[in-house]
Parts: structure tokens; sequence; C-alpha cells
């Protein structure tokens, strides 16, 4: 259910990720950038081969007898290239996602849209619950590359989560200071935020995976997954001016999105 009204209060002692280790965000970017310049030209030469396998396996499946050896094999080859094309298209995504099409557009929508389409597939033993503070104000935002990050938050936290667990997303107003940009991952400079925090009541994380996970853009503890989803979320992020930051202590995990407020003039322009 989606409450308004004031946020609740932080997770109290937590590990805060202190990004100022990493470099320099900017150089991080660079670095993603480069290397998602390279992931689109192996995208491109991956799907002409797969393409090319694919048709010719359509081919020969039309021309195979059905209860036969060979239409198996080939049924799965095409499930194979299907998984393969799937690929391509988050690494032709993983380039896209830094380019940003901005305007104001109010968060407030866009954490509901995200909730209630999430709430659909939710496992009956986690609930998802929203407080979203009143009148918080416009942000700048290229809103389908933003759910996409609402979308990779939540539901990592929904994989995080005990057999009964709960979810909580906040969005309220904050100020961040010169003295408190080092802590975030992305472009974030002094000035007025609206705060986005995904909380879940999974086990968190050890300090070496939080090492891991600031150092290592890739890195990811889960075996079946590709770790593009932070490097994604960072690229998407810092197109907009804003970042995330980590949190997690014993039983509660948070992921806390920033994105710059719009100024007067921009809402109202």
């Amino acid at each position: 259910m989606i409450h308004s009204g004031a946020p609740k209060q932080g997770i109290g002692a937590s590990i805060a990720v202190n990004h100022a280790g990493l470099a320099n965000s900017e150089i991080l970017a660079q670095r993603l950038a480069d290397l998602a310049g390279l992931l689109r030209r192996i995208a491109h030469d991956l799907d002409n081969i797969l393409t090319g396998i694919i048709g010719f396996a359509e081919l020969s499946l039309a021309c195979s007898d059905k209860s036969s050896p060979p239409h198996a094999y080939l049924s799965e080859l095409l499930r194979v290239c299907e998984n393969g094309i799937q690929l391509t298209r988050r690494l032709h995504f993983f380039h896209a996602c830094g380019e940003v099409s901005l305007s104001p557009s109010d968060p407030a929508s866009v954490i509901r849209a995200e909730v209630e389409r999430l709430k659909k597939s939710l496992p009956a033993t986690v609930e998802l619950g929203a407080t979203i503070e009143t009148a918080v104000p416009l942000v700048r935002l290229h809103q389908e590359p933003v759910r996409h990050v609402l979308a990779q938050v939540l539901t990592n936290a929904i994989e995080s989560c005990p057999e009964r667990g709960r979810i909580e997303i906040r969005a309220r107003t904050t100020e961040i200071g010169d003295a408190d940009t080092s802590s975030w991952l992305g472009a974030l400079k002094a000035g007025r935020y609206v705060e986005i925090a995904v909380v879940d009541s999974g086990n968190g994380f050890s300090e070496e995976a939080r090492r891991r996970l600031v150092a290592e853009p890739f890195f990811t503890t889960k075996p079946k997954h590709r770790g593009l989803g932070l490097p994604i979320a960072f690229r998407i992020l810092h197109a907009h001016g804003g970042g995330l930051r980590f949190e997690s202590q014993p039983g509660q995990c948070m992921v806390r999105i920033a994105l710059p407020a719009a100024s007067s003039q921009e809402a109202n322009g």
C-alpha cells in the first residue's frame, strides 16, 4: 500500500559505503563509457552470427521430422540462441543507457507505477510498501531508464528477502552538501535532491562483498547473474547528475538513489 506523509527514519547504525576510495566517479564513468562502446561493437557482431545460426536452424527444423532427435536438437539450439540474443540486448542497453533525454517529471508517479507493476509478480510471502513524502519536487529525468534502475533495485531486494520478508521504498527531499557528495557513487554536486531509498529485510552483505561491490563494477554475489546491474544503474544515474549508495547491517540492506530536484525555472519551463 502506498502512503503519503513524512518518511520513516533511517536504518540506524549501518555500514555506510564511502565511495571516495574509488579513483573518481568521473574516471569510472569514462571507463564504463569506453567499455560500453566496445561491448556494443561485440554485441553487433554476435547479433550477426546468431542471426545466421537462427536462420539456418529454423530452415532445418522445418525440414525435420518432429519426432526425430535432430528436431529436438535444433529446438534446443534455437532456445540457446534466444538466450544469446537476450544477452546482446543487455549489452546494447548498457551502451544506450548513458544517453538520456531529461524533462521535469514527478518521481512519485514513477515510483507508484513501478511498485504497482512489481506487485503483480511479487511472491505472496514478501510485502512491498511505499512511503512518499508529501509534495516531493519534480526532478529532471528520463522515465524509462530510471524505472529500469528502480526495477533492478527492487528485484534485487525481492531476491534477497527471506521466506517472509518486507521491502519498503521511501522518497523524500534532501539537501546534499559538498562534504557528502563523495559518499555517493555518481555525479552529485551540492544541492537539493529527491532521495529514493529501498530497504529490505534480507541478510545484507558482508564487508568483503561491500568492498568488492564498489571496487569491482561487474561483481555479483549471484552466480546466475552477469553483474551488469550496477554498471547500468551507475551510467543511468550519472547521466542524470545523480547517484546511488549502499548501506547494510545484519537483517537489513538499504540502497539509496539520489536524483537532482528540478529548479523552479525548469519545473515551470
